[in-house]
């Protein structure tokens, strides 16, 4: 059976940011928010997944999971769907009920599952994750909800573990042998900034990070910086992404620099405010496989646009 990700959501009440041009207090409200999937394989001991980079939940008897050479796959008509599991951590213990859920999403292009004992619930909780005293290979973090800890899975770190070989080693590229391409992150969370700031650095880019979208805008206009690319958070204090988007296309030395807006709450419900303030493109924050082969794409292109100055 597939259960609907996006289904979940709604039914939980978890959609993305509501915004009022009259009412900005509305967007505090709803600020350092995120969705999650709470998950166990044994009572007590839970696990949470970001909701907005899981593409389906399937619910299947364990029977069509096979373990060939130490990786287990889930059987389909013609094809298997590689899986990773809660397990791999340390003192977790192995899966065994008769039916178990698996939660799939992509990593390095390629669809695979993680398999848990139990779906617990949908939940929308803060973003403060605290990334020391739990955080091992597996785990960023642990965040509280409703008075359990909760540990945050690294799902792109399991899979690495046991599918190194899906290593991708693509790198953002202005032109061959020119300096890398400069990209700003902003966002007011510390533990969003830095993972979002690693996903981009293992492309090869420059990172710079700023903590609202005031800093943000000092940076794009500061004779100092000169970047290719800005990645902003929309629920931010003093200047929110969605004024700090429309600053950028409101200045002329900046309004053609691709940005890519990504939010930490599931759903698409104000998509199309997001891209009328200003971005190319709107996704989930911790959404890695997307946001670097959206990278890739956006720094082919300023390759292109630098060749064809210089053929000019």
């Amino acid at each position: 059976m597939i259960l609907d990700v996006m289904g979940i959501s709604r039914q939980e009440g978890l959609s993305a940011i509501g915004y009022h041009e009259e009412n900005s207090d509305d967007l505090e409200e709803l600020a350092d928010r995120q969705s999650y999937l709470v998950v166990s394989n044994v009572p007590g001991n839970y696990f949470a997944v970001p909701l907005g980079i899981v593409r389906r939940i399937e619910q299947v008897n364990a029977s069509r999971i096979e373990d060939k050479v130490g990786r287990p796959g889930l059987q389909y008509e013609d094809r298997s769907l590689p899986l990773i599991s809660l397990s791999q951590l340390p003192e977790v213990p192995k899966e065994d009920g008769e039916t178990q859920f698996v939660l799939v999403f992509r990593t390095q292009g390629h669809e695979i599952g993680l398999v848990v004992n139990d779906l617990m619930d949908a939940h929308e909780a803060s973003t403060i994750v605290d990334d020391k005293t739990f955080a091992q290979k597996g785990i960023m973090g642990s965040i509280i909800i409703e008075g359990h800890t909760v540990l945050l899975v690294d799902l792109y770190e399991l899979a690495k573990q046991r599918y190194p070989e899906w290593t991708d080693t693509t790198q953002m590229k202005k032109s061959e042998g020119d300096a890398p391409v400069s990209v700003l992150v902003v966002d007011d969370s510390s533990f969003y900034r830095n993972q979002i700031s690693r996903f981009v650095s293992e492309l090869g880019a420059e990172v710079v990070t700023a903590e609202d979208g005031e800093i943000g805008l000092q940076k794009l206009q500061s004779q100092e910086n000169k970047f290719d690319i800005v990645l902003t958070d929309i629920e931010m204090p003093n200047l929110d992404g969605l004024g700090f988007m429309r600053a950028i296309r409101g200045d002329p030395n900046l309004q053609s620099l691709p940005v890519i807006a990504i939010t930490s709450l599931a759903g698409t419900d104000n998509e199309e405010m997001v891209m009328q303030a200003g971005a190319d493109k709107y996704m989930v924050k911790l959404a890695k496989d997307e946001l670097q082969s959206t990278l890739v794409q956006l720094s082919s292109k300023l390759k292109r646009k630098a060749v064809s100055k210089e053929e000019g």
